[in-house]
């Protein structure tokens, strides 16, 4: 066993960030959702790495509605939907909201 480090195609990439969630969709996608990035600024956005292509794409979600942006959140990833809940807003207000993104 070891540790390898990847180096991702193409230059498109999420910014830094800590305290946001990473989740592995359909057994080749990790998706990562909000927390905090450069600045200390939390954040909403969603991408997806793509493990057999080695490549990173932001998501631009359809729709206007959209959870706020957050970190120290929970989310877990139950067919074709991740779900999110909580965290902390950018007020450092608790959050006690549940919100569902569909893959579809």
């Amino acid at each position: 066993m070891r540790w390898d480090p990847v180096i991702p195609r193409g230059e498109e990439q999420p910014e830094t960030r800590d305290d946001h969630t990473a989740v592995i969709y359909n057994n080749k996608t990790m998706v990562i959702f909000g927390g905090f990035v450069e600045g200390g600024e939390r954040t909403n956005d969603i991408w997806l790495y793509h493990i057999p292509e080695n490549r990173w794409e932001k998501v631009i979600p359809k729709g206007v509605a959209a959870p706020k942006p957050r970190a120290g959140h929970s989310a877990s990833v139950i067919g074709s939907q991740m779900i999110i809940f909580g965290g902390r807003d950018e007020d450092n207000e608790r959050l006690n909201d549940l919100w569902s993104f569909s893959f579809d």
